[in-house]
């Protein structure tokens, strides 16, 4: 019986280790997934420790029987011995059998883990490469390299270990979201010089006139201003969290924000860039004999000052609402400009000479 037993436990290991293989290579080719992967190897071993098992319940039946029915005292010493000893071996075996069914769950997790990491990094790269990362995902992408190590440190009930190592993912986040604001802001900046070379461009080639040229590029650069100074408490925010060094670096942002807001001053937009236009619409009428140099001079002179009149009423109007609302800063600056450019020789400095 114990024979049979045992040729029935070696073909069966066979059938399970031609199994085995298939399912390593199923693995492999990518035609199981890892949670049915590890449950057939489950499976598989099972079968193979529950034979044994089966195997050794025989031998142990007979050897039980042998234990009171052996034909002298001899045998039956023998029996009980090999009882005691097939015994603890069968307790090995269940012992085997439970660790084997959590031995596999853990692989099966640890494999469903790593590769939820590694989908994680590929989504991170493609965040990161798209521009779409947030400040959220950046430091989740931090925390996740610290994580076995902050696991750790809790295990070993270490919280000032836990404590340093929070306040470096901290850090390096802020560094991580410094580095995005600062790409926006140079973002913004290349933008607008873009933008810029292009009406340079359309006014060069005439398809924009001087007054149009500089109205876009005022527009354009208050435009870009505004959202400079968007950005700009999110630089200082990621800034404070890094330290002083980083702190310095926020007046470069503000002077640079300030250099783009300041270009030139409405009035002088408004009159050179009409000045220009009739000078050319000027030498045009005398080039093409349509008015005589005298006439068209005057046409000029009395365009020029007509322009200046409208354009100093309109900035005196811009001044008083201004000086309602309560921005007097403002005020005192549109006032000394009006005042530097037509001066103050006469009753009435914004009315056209």
């Amino acid at each position: 019986m114990k024979s049979q037993a045992d040729a029935e436990l070696k073909i069966l290991k066979d059938a399970l280790d031609a199994q085995s293989r298939a399912l390593d290579r199923a693995l492999e080719d990518r035609l199981i997934s890892l949670r049915n992967y590890y449950a057939a190897k489950a499976q598989i071993e099972q079968q193979e420790i529950d034979a044994e098992i089966r195997r050794m319940l025989v031998a142990l039946a007979e050897q039980r029987r042998l234990s009171t029915e052996g034909k002298n005292e001899n045998v039956r010493l023998r029996a009980r011995a090999e009882v005691a000893k097939l015994e603890a071996e069968l307790t090995v075996l269940n012992n085997k059998r439970a660790d084997m069914e959590v031995a596999n769950a853990r692989k099966a997790a640890q494999a469903e883990r790593e590769l939820r990491e590694e989908l994680a990094r590929v989504r991170e790269e493609l965040l990161e490469l798209t521009g779409a990362a947030t400040a959220e995902d950046r430091r989740a992408s931090i925390e996740r390299q610290y994580q076995g190590l902050i696991e750790r440190l809790r295990a070993e009930g270490d919280t000032e270990g836990v404590a340093t190592v929070g306040r470096l993912i901290d850090v390096k986040a802020a560094i991580a979201d410094l580095a995005a604001y600062e790409h926006q802001f140079n973002d913004v900046l290349a933008r607008m010089r873009a933008s810029e070379e292009s009406i340079n461009l359309q006014r060069q080639s005439g398809l924009l006139t001087e007054s149009q040229a500089r109205s876009q590029i005022l527009a354009l650069h208050r435009e870009t201003g505004a959202m400079l100074e968007g950005l700009l408490p999110q630089l200082e925010a990621a800034a404070t969290a890094i330290g002083p060094e980083a702190v310095a670096r926020v007046q470069a942002w503000k002077n640079e924000i300030e250099q783009v807001k300041f270009v030139v001053d409405d009035v002088a937009v408004a009159i050179d860039g009409v000045v220009q236009d009739s000078f050319a619409q000027m030498f045009e009428s005398i080039g093409k004999g349509a008015k005589s140099a005298k006439d068209a001079f005057a046409d000029f002179a009395h365009e020029w000052r007509m322009v200046v009149g409208t354009v100093a009423a309109f900035a005196l109007l811009a001044v008083l609402l201004a000086f309602i609302t309560g921005a007097r800063l403002c005020v005192l600056r549109h006032w000394a400009r009006l005042v530097l450019r037509f001066g103050w020789s006469s009753p009435h400095p914004f009315k056209a000479r």
